[in-house]
């Protein structure tokens, strides 16, 4: 079947969706793409979806509802994702869990030579979609890129781009996430997939092995601080950041290392707060999701109680406040450590490059992740109609893109990145 459509937004009703399609429409409009480039959306309740688009529609200005091809589609019903997605060159799933709800929808759109990505920020997920689907995927020459919205971008093309620059040869960074949002509620979605994550970690070291047994182990490796430090810096107290980033920059690097030679660089994320209450709210809060997610009356506990086991960030049927979250701000720092231009022989001891990359933006959950979305699609499509260096698989957004096919986007989207030679 000819592909009608150059994009699908699949999933186009959940909290995160909606941003994306109102991103989409106003990056279409103020780029004036021509009629050519079509897209179109699809979910499980059209009746819904179709008065939250007219809410877009309101609320950016745009109209746009009338000429969009709107799809009704659901997980348990394989055929209705076939028959869309098959009209697709490329679909963005917006709908987590992705432990949950995603296996089905990478499926479909492999057996039916749709390219897909998606926003995903759960390693189990990830993993095990690269080691079942991976070598599919290359043989039918389709790219299926994860985790291409807040979590993994700017970790993953950020230290890429952070290798790119540095005067010499990097070692391994340490990224800094520091997020200012007023004490607001995030989705209960990514409450979901948190649970769902801590559920299944004890799977992840098997996976692992698996997974990275054809690599070769870093030299110079660098070891997790894995309880709560503090820094007599910008950044105050740090504790290890619970998502996907370290594992997705693993990947990429290794791939990258073994496809085309480039040494890897090793990376450790932290989350980066001043305020030691917010830092034991945390710590709390993973201690809740370590110890209850192990039990099934813990699991129902958590997701009944979320408010209550989150310490207030995560409150179900309570989505987060559209003017709140433009008051939202985030900043990335990667710290990278490693060794000066002129040095032949390689030691811990003349490891003396110190250099820097930041990220700095609004809401990084929601409105920022929308704009990362949108700019990674319209990239991969760029990149599969010149056919240009495309990298086929179950891959990460640093094996899919050069730091230059992305950085340049980001930074249109008012997303500030800036290289600092040294420290």
């Amino acid at each position: 079947m000819a592909k009608q459509f150059d994009l699908l937004i699949f999933g186009a009703t959940g909290f995160t969706g909606r941003f994306v399609v109102e991103r989409l429409v106003q990056t279409i409009e103020h780029y004036g793409f021509n009629d050519s480039f079509r897209w179109a959306v699809a979910a499980r309740n059209v009746v819904q979806l179709r008065r939250y688009l007219h809410e877009i529609e309101q609320y950016t200005g745009i109209k746009f509802v009338h000429k969009l091809d709107i799809f009704e589609t659901d997980i348990e019903r394989e055929q209705s994702l076939r028959n869309v997605f098959a009209r697709s060159k490329l679909v963005m799933n917006c709908v987590g869990p992705y432990s949950l709800l995603g296996e089905p929808v990478i499926k479909a759109c492999l057996d039916t030579d749709a390219h897909y990505m998606d926003l995903s920020g759960e390693p189990l997920f990830l993993e095990q979609m690269h080691l079942r689907y991976d070598r599919i995927a290359r043989e039918r020459q389709l790219c299926a890129v994860g985790s291409c919205g807040f979590d993994s971008i700017p970790s993953d093309i950020g230290i890429s781009y952070l290798k790119q620059k540095f005067p010499g040869r990097l070692n391994h960074a340490e990224h800094y996430l520091q997020l200012h949002t007023d004490g607001r509620k995030f989705n209960y979605a990514t409450w979901r997939a948190l649970v769902e994550g801590f559920k299944y970690r004890n799977q992840l070291r098997s996976m692992r092995e698996q997974l990275f047994s054809q690599y070769k182990p870093f030299s110079w490796p660098v070891q997790l601080k894995r309880r709560i430090f503090r820094r007599h810096d910008q950044f105050g107290y740090c504790i290890p950041f619970p998502g996907s980033d370290r594992s997705v920059v693993i990947r990429s690097q290794m791939q990258r290392y073994s496809e085309r030679g480039e040494l890897p660089a090793q990376c450790e994320v932290y989350f980066s707060l001043n305020n030691p209450i917010d830092i034991l709210k945390l710590v709390a809060m993973n201690y809740n999701l370590q110890l209850l997610s192990r039990f099934e009356k813990g699991e129902q506990l958590l997701l009944q109680y979320s408010s209550l086991m989150s310490f207030g960030t995560f409150e179900r049927n309570v989505l987060p406040d559209r003017q709140a979250l433009e008051t939202n701000r985030f900043k990335f720092t990667l710290i990278g450590y490693g060794w000066p231009n002129g040095i032949s022989t390689l030691t811990s001891d003349n490891m003396t490059q110190t250099s820097a990359v930041t990220i700095s933006g609004g809401d990084l959950a929601y409105i920022d992740t929308a704009k990362i979305a949108v700019q990674t699609a319209l990239a991969l499509l760029d990149k599969l109609k010149r056919n240009d260096n495309v990298h086929y698989g179950v891959i990460t957004p640093a094996v899919a893109f050069e730091p230059d096919e992305i950085v340049p986007r980001l930074r249109n989207e008012d997303i500030k990145i800036e290289f600092i030679t040294k420290l």
